[in-house]
């Protein structure tokens, strides 16, 4: 056995150890029940491919001549254990988190993604050492389609939902997870496709990035184009998530906003989000299209002016690229609005349905009493719920921006708001078995 029989046959028994030992850890939880077990079956399968790849090339190896072919199986056999260590990064997330949200925000969150992107879907939320809320659908089907370059098993939709850890207790702040799983739903629907490929490929666009980089066909240039589209693409994604967010959540997500994004950025543009502000004044005028205004504006007048004063701001910066990708941008916000609606349909948060039950969420919170339930027979919806709720936090602060991070820094209150989603869901439950 020379040199390279040996160095394949190490290749190959370190890639079986990996894929081994991964798979026994990761293989009771596809079979297991709660949480997790669509994420577990999406990594095995992801590891059957990778064992049936090591196999194949055991078998191409044996039976190769040249020093050139087992040279090249090796390399190849190298790739696919880095594969397998990237796998790794997956296997904390079956693993129930330290610091776990109430059950009422994992109903809110499931409710959530049924709406905006249907069954079948495992939302499986994990803490974050990072503050920040991130989400990861099919979490390694780039490694089929780049790495394998074959078809990727379908069936449930598993969705990774990241928090910051601290923060698991904090019900009115989750609602930024709205946002988040709206990026699932621009991939399931192809939201990005139906709005920005339209655009790529029209005159004005093509118009504005002539003027911008003229007609050289040069590397450079033809790369310098691609940049600017693919931060157009990236612009809409953010506006369609935002839209999204707000349409099915209401005015709670201008709240979770705030709370999450206008600490860190106010109007300075970046490379994949629009500067804050302009998300704002979108998101105002589906606020204003949807009829939330009047609610807002008289029970927070202050909060309001404040949130009016963020969508006026202009960008920090006004180079040419910066006001193409707005003009670009604003001249979709019609599109992002109709296929946002169009996607939440029936589901979209309704002012007037909230109009009816507001006054009635507000006694019970302003007499400290879980608003679960509307009457004896009628349980609350959760977005009522979370929305009456900020409300209520807010003023109670002191109605002005300040009352916002005050509102987020009562846990127990939250803690509160969290056992009313919960109890809502219960009762909605007990009502369907028994009715």
């Amino acid at each position: 056995m020379g040199a390279l029989d040996d160095d394949f046959a190490f290749l190959a028994a370190t890639a079986h150890r990996l894929i081994d030992e991964l798979a026994a850890e990761v293989t009771p939880r596809v079979h297991g029940k709660g949480r997790g077990a669509v994420l577990a079956e999406h990594i095995n399968q992801t590891l059957d491919a990778i064992r049936a790849r090591v196999t194949r090339d055991e078998t191409r190896f044996a039976a190769a001549q040249s020093a050139t072919a087992k040279a090249t199986l090796a390399r190849q056999l190298r790739l696919l254990v880095a594969l397998t260590w990237g796998i790794h990064e997956a296997m904390p997330w079956i693993d129930p988190p330290r610091h776990q949200l109430d059950l009422g925000t994992a109903f809110l969150i499931d409710e959530t993604a049924l709406a905006m992107i249907g069954p079948p879907v495992e939302v499986l939320p994990v803490e974050s050492n990072h503050y920040m809320y991130w989400t990861l659908s099919w979490p390694f089907e780039e490694l089929w389609s780049e790495n394998l370059k074959q078809p990727m098993p379908r069936g449930t939709r598993p969705i990774v939902l990241a928090y910051p850890a601290r923060e698991a207790p904090s019900a009115l702040l989750h609602g930024a997870f709205a946002h988040e799983l709206a990026h699932a739903a621009v991939d399931h629907h192809d939201l990005l496709g139906t709005v920005a490929d339209p655009l790529l490929q029209g005159s004005d666009y093509s118009a504005a990035i002539t003027a911008r980089f003229g007609t050289a066909t040069d590397a450079a240039t033809v790369r310098s184009k691609q940049n600017v589209g693919n931060q157009v693409e990236e612009w809409i994604e953010e506006l369609l998530c935002d839209q999204l967010a707000l349409t099915y959540l209401g005015p709670s997500f201008l709240f979770c906003f705030a709370g999450m994004v206008l600490p860190v950025t106010w109007n300075e543009p970046q490379d994949q989000h629009p500067n804050a502000t302009m998300r704002m004044r979108f998101m105002l005028d589906t606020v204003r299209a949807n009829h939330w205004d009047t609610l807002v504006s008289e029970r927070l007048p202050t909060i309001w002016a404040w949130f009016e004063q963020a969508a006026a701001t202009k960008p920090a910066v006004t180079d040419p690229i910066t006001e193409l990708l707005i003009d670009t941008c604003e001249a979709v916000e019609p599109e992002i609005r109709r296929v946002t609606s169009q996607t939440i349909g029936t589901s979209a948060f309704d002012a007037a349905a909230y109009a009816n039950v507001g006054e009635r969420l507000a006694e019970l919170l302003n007499n400290d009493i879980l608003p679960a339930q509307l009457n004896p027979t009628t349980a609350a919806d959760h977005r009522h719920i979370l929305l009456a709720a900020w409300l209520h936090a807010v003023d109670h602060n002191g109605g002005r921006p300040a009352a916002i991070p005050a509102a987020l820094a009562q846990r127990e209150y939250q803690r509160f708001i969290a056992k009313a989603l919960e109890m809502s869901t219960t009762f909605t439950a007990w009502k369907r078995a028994c009715p």
